[in-house]
């Protein structure tokens, strides 16, 4: 249990995007970042599932796009306004919600004035592949 919980304190915290990907924003790169847990470069290596915890600061537009993998969110703190599918209203997810996408489905979603944090599930398709934005 020790190993783990240092393994945990010092996980490294990443980001998909960068300054070359226009559709993404100045304020979400400041804003933004998350830790894997289980996959193919957490502490805890598997090449089925990708999990970890995504940490998002107040009004973030993560503007709608799409992966292969599944995903699932289970927002652990604060709120957001997702929109799952094309054309979709925007619904409100708070602490204890779910939010599952399934593979190839349009969305995103905008954070209220309070930061999210959120534990992340992803399976099927490239565990590692940067979404494209639509």
């Amino acid at each position: 249990m020790r190993a783990f919980v240092g393994e945990c304190a010092s996980q490294h915290w990443e980001q998909s995007y960068s300054k070359t990907d226009t559709a993404v924003g100045a304020d979400m790169l400041a804003n933004y970042g998350y830790a894997e847990i289980i996959g193919k470069q957490g502490p805890f290596v598997n090449a089925c599932i990708r999990a970890g915890v995504g940490v998002f600061e107040p009004d973030i537009n993560y503007l709608p796009h799409c992966h292969q993998a599944e995903e699932v969110y289970f927002i652990l703190v604060g709120s957001a306004k997702f929109r799952v599918g094309r054309g979709a209203r925007a619904k409100r997810r708070s602490a204890r919600d779910t939010v599952q996408i399934p593979s190839m489905q349009h969305y995103g979603f905008r954070t209220t004035l309070e930061p999210v944090v959120i534990l992340y599930l992803w399976q099927g398709g490239d565990l590692r592949e940067k979404s494209t934005f639509v």
